[in-house]
């Protein structure tokens, strides 16, 4: 209940931010922020599936799924690493402490298996979205983006944070539900090398698929806790994320 409640304070402030960026006339960030608060809003709501429910559904679904949760995970990990919608309906680590859990259940399923399929699944993934960020995404705000604020000064501050940070957003931000799936795209949209991306992609994909894993298959016997758990950290992240992005707005809009 307690987590709803965040999702629902977090939804109303992305509300009120999309109704600035849409007095702006800010239509890509009215956008981002108005689809977030929406899928927001209907976890809120109870309208998005849960996360499987504790250990008869790692039981059932151990029994019906046998060896078939290797390709089964793989694809999980591969439409998750994309933009939403998938992404949003089941974040990718609920899917990923659920195979383990069912590796723990399950004495055919090996666990190393598991997360080779994985890591194999995101890198592949990631490297794609990445390859489509650069193929699509920066010509296409270099030629369109002045008509929604998108500015070459914009996308040189864009490319600077990246120079300076690029690294740790993408290798930490493979643990959390937002950056994991916009944050490969973006990095391709900068002037990241791909050779760059890469080499911290695949410490960001080793950090999430033997972590969530292996947090599944040592912790099958309370599998609801730490769903829950996970769940308050990715809000309580997205909620830190949100603030400090309206501070330093603020303080921006103060200096101009």
């Amino acid at each position: 209940m307690g987590t709803q409640i965040a999702a629902g304070a977090l939804a109303a402030g992305l509300l009120v931010l999309s109704a600035y960026r849409a007095r702006q006339r800010n239509w890509p960030r009215f956008a981002l922020g108005f689809s977030g608060a929406l899928v927001l809003t209907a976890y809120a709501t109870g309208l998005l599936p849960e996360a499987p429910d504790g250990k008869e559904a790692v039981e059932d679904s151990a029994d019906s799924l046998g060896r078939s949760l290797y390709p089964f995970i793989a694809g999980v990990s591969v439409l998750e690493s994309f933009p939403p919608p998938f992404s949003a309906l089941w974040p990718g680590e609920f899917g990923v402490i659920f195979a383990g859990a069912i590796a723990a259940q399950d004495d055919d399923l090996s666990v190393l298996l598991l997360i080779a399929c994985v890591w194999i699944a995101s890198a592949l993934a990631d490297s794609a979205s990445f390859g489509l960020g650069r193929r699509f995404g920066r010509g296409w705000l270099e030629e369109h983006g002045s008509r929604f604020r998108v500015t070459p000064p914009r996308l040189a501050r864009l490319d600077g944070w990246f120079d300076r940070w690029g690294t740790a957003f993408v290798a930490l931000g493979r643990l959390f539900p937002i950056a994991r799936p916009l944050g490969p795209f973006v990095a391709g949209t900068s002037a990241m090398p791909y050779h760059r991306f890469l080499r911290w992609n695949l410490l960001g994909v080793t950090l999430f698929s033997v972590g969530f894993t292996l947090l599944g298959y040592a912790f099958y016997e309370s599998y609801d806790e730490v769903v829950v758990v996970i769940g308050r950290v990715g809000l309580a992240v997205a909620a830190a994320v949100i603030l400090i992005a309206v501070v330093v707005y603020r303080r921006r809009a103060r200096t101009h």
